[in-house]
């Protein structure tokens, strides 16, 4: 076996087996970082998408100076300030359902600090207490279908998403080899 080669397995081994988010995430980057991409295949920090009426979405974030996007349901809102103003806004006018920074999370389901979901290390560590919830909500068992309860638990919507992480890990895996 020559050096390179050698030298990728033993890299390859060590970001997709022991290398974590820190000391208190169970869950290896790799896993992360699949979601990550799936959620949002930019890996922008700083996007907002509406599960709502999007001209309510639109009336509150004229206000605010943001980048749209080519999906209408979805702004980059810039910076962390901006979004953390932006996504306060919406809050304050009951608009919950929306997806936020770089792991794209749910306000409506996981309530944090404004600013941690545009903050891209915070965000990493609050992906990471969600999945780590998934898992223990089934027994400490982990499958591509606990994983994609990240998305969803309705089961058209888990098994789509289940495909799409899947499909993104092993690109992932291959970047790694080559």
């Amino acid at each position: 076996m020559n050096k390179e080669k050698y030298i990728k397995i033993i890299l390859f081994i060590l970001f997709a087996n022991s290398i974590y988010l820190n000391a208190n995430c169970i869950v290896p980057n790799i896993l992360l970082k699949t979601v990550q991409i799936t959620e949002n295949e930019t890996s922008n920090p700083y996007l907002i998408r509406t599960n709502e009426d999007v001209n309510t979405f639109y009336n509150i974030v004229n206000r605010f100076t943001y980048k749209k996007q080519e999906d209408k349901n979805v702004i980059d809102c810039l910076n962390k300030e901006n979004c953390t103003y932006i996504t306060n806004s919406l809050i304050e006018n009951n608009i919950i359902n929306i997806d936020l920074g770089l792991h794209q999370i749910n306000y409506k389901s996981y309530k944090y600090p404004a600013y941690t979901y545009f903050d891209k290390v915070q965000s990493s560590i609050n992906a990471c207490s969600i999945i780590e919830d998934k898992i223990k909500m089934n027994k400490n068992k982990w499958s591509w279908e606990v994983l994609a309860s990240y998305h969803s638990i309705t089961p058209h919507l888990n098994r789509k998403y289940k495909e799409k992480l899947i499909k993104n890990y092993i690109k992932l895996i291959s970047q790694i080899q080559n």
